[in-house]
């Protein structure tokens, strides 16, 4: 995850409090949670019963009702016995009951398959092959707002639950209903429904979702963009973020959409949930190789940036510097607007800090170093003027010698500044000063034996032994 030639955008270890972790795309501990939430509290059922399954199976629409609600009540609880639903061929008749013209079965069926779609893949699996998610698309026309919601969620837990799944979903014409619904609502659940739907229908890479039915969404992402809800918010962000991970295309398509300007007014956002969704969706467009994202770049944005490196939020300011490695990994003229908006003396400010954790020193040291790779000679003269040198010696501290991924990027860092020669080096600092530090942090790690096969390492120690020949 760390290594790249030009850019750290793989280097993301974040989590958020009362975020779902990123690493764990289809985990649906969240939507579990926010079914519970939604549900009725009412009678508990602890077991299956032969009453329960004669009802379900009864011809009359009441005994249905009631059988279809004691199983609802059973997958709520803590031992929802979903196989044992499944062995005993209750799917596919419950399933069925979405296709009555009952309400209320309906809202029922479609409560305990929402439930068994938040199982493991196989349990999903049998509701997509008993032709559940084409009857549960079906129904997101009804003008019933409850049953709309519930088969939003049904249909989210599925998509959830996998790439195969989601596009499954997708192809099954769940775009049209469900972008129409939220375009004209006023219901603030189904909103919070309908958008953790698309952020279920964004994700995944392994295969992405396909670029012309993912547009539509992220137009109606944009427009949703501007409710006042941080929980609607964040999931849009998340969305955006997982849009953007698809590559250029994608990303140019997000950028098309106009997303900017909301995206920056967002980062000085009161909610850190709310802030770290954007710096997660706005690091994946700085991502970019062939796209302007100069809309983002704009001495607003990188102020705003500037901003949160001064958050008491460590996780903000780790995700700030991920977003920022990024933008000083493009070209010459992105790590000017950085330099013109003073962030880096900020960034060796955090590294040089005792008080940084070595999680935190190494993403702000990607930021150095991406920047370093990218900068013309003055751009590198303007960085070792600042501090840079003891930036990188303090990273080959002997506190970092356990933190061997920090000590590598900084080895990697180092020789890249070399490069420009030591006469040029003379005339930004003292060098014999810069020997007389760097040395004794180089002979110490010579001595653990850790970095002696490093070629960085190696032309460092040849590098500082040839100046002190001389």
């Amino acid at each position: 995850m760390e290594a790249s030639a030009s850019i750290s955008s793989n280097n993301n270890e974040y989590q958020c409090v009362n975020l779902q972790n990123s690493e764990d795309p289809w985990n649906l501990e969240e939507a579990a949670k926010k079914i519970a939430a939604l549900q009725i509290e009412d009678e508990k059922v602890l077991s299956i019963t032969e009453d329960m399954i004669v009802s379900v199976m009864h011809s009359d629409p009441e005994e249905q009702l009631n059988g279809t609600r004691k199983f609802r009540r059973l997958l709520s609880s803590q031992e929802p016995h979903i196989d044992e639903i499944i062995k005993l061929g209750m799917v596919p008749i419950f399933v069925g009951f979405l296709k009555t013209e009952n309400p209320k079965l309906q809202s029922e069926a479609a409560w305990v398959l929402t439930n068994i779609a938040n199982g493991n893949v196989d349990q999903t699996r049998v509701i997509i092959e008993a032709s559940a998610v084409r009857e549960l698309v079906k129904l997101l026309y009804s003008p019933n707002e409850e049953l709309q919601e519930i088969c939003i969620w049904a249909l989210a837990n599925i998509a959830g639950t996998n790439e195969t799944f989601r596009n499954f979903v997708h192809f099954s014409g769940i775009m049209i209903p469900l972008l129409n619904l939220l375009s004209k609502t006023s219901k603030m659940s189904i909103i919070k429904t309908g958008v953790w739907a698309l952020r279920n229908l964004c994700r995944g890479k392994n295969p992405q979702p396909e670029l012309m039915k993912i547009t539509p969404v992220v137009r109606a992402l944009a427009k949703l963009l501007h409710h006042n809800d941080p929980e609607v918010i964040v999931d849009i962000c998340f969305a955006i973020s997982y849009v953007c991970e698809c590559g250029d295309d994608y990303i140019q398509t997000v950028i098309d959409s106009g997303v900017g300007r909301r995206f920056i007014d967002l980062l000085s956002h009161h909610s850190a949930d709310v802030v770290y969704s954007v710096l997660r969706a706005v690091g994946h467009i700085f991502i970019a190789t062939n796209v302007n994202v100069g809309c983002l770049l704009d001495c607003i944005a990188l102020i705003a940036l500037r901003h949160l490196l001064f958050a008491n939020n460590a996780i903000i300011r780790r995700t700030t510097c991920w977003a920022l490695s990024n933008v000083t990994a493009g070209d010459k003229s992105q790590l000017q607007r950085v330099i013109d908006t003073a962030i880096f003396p900020r960034i060796i400010e955090i590294i040089l800090s005792q008080s940084t954790d070595t999680k935190e020193r190494h993403d702000a040291l990607w930021v150095i170093r991406n920047a370093i790779f990218a900068s013309n000679f003055q751009q590198t003269k303007y960085l070792v003027g600042i501090g840079l040198m003891a930036a990188l010696c303090e990273c080959l501290s002997i506190s970092q010698i356990e933190n061997f991924k920090t000590i590598n990027l900084a080895l990697n860092s180092l020789s890249k500044v070399l490069e420009i020669g030591t006469e040029n080096l003379h005339s930004m600092i003292d060098m014999n000063s810069l020997v007389s530090v760097l040395k004794p942090k180089l002979d110490y790690l010579t001595i653990s034996g850790a970095l002696n096969r490093n070629e960085e390492f190696i032309l460092i120690q040849e590098y500082l032994n040839n100046y002190q020949r001389c």
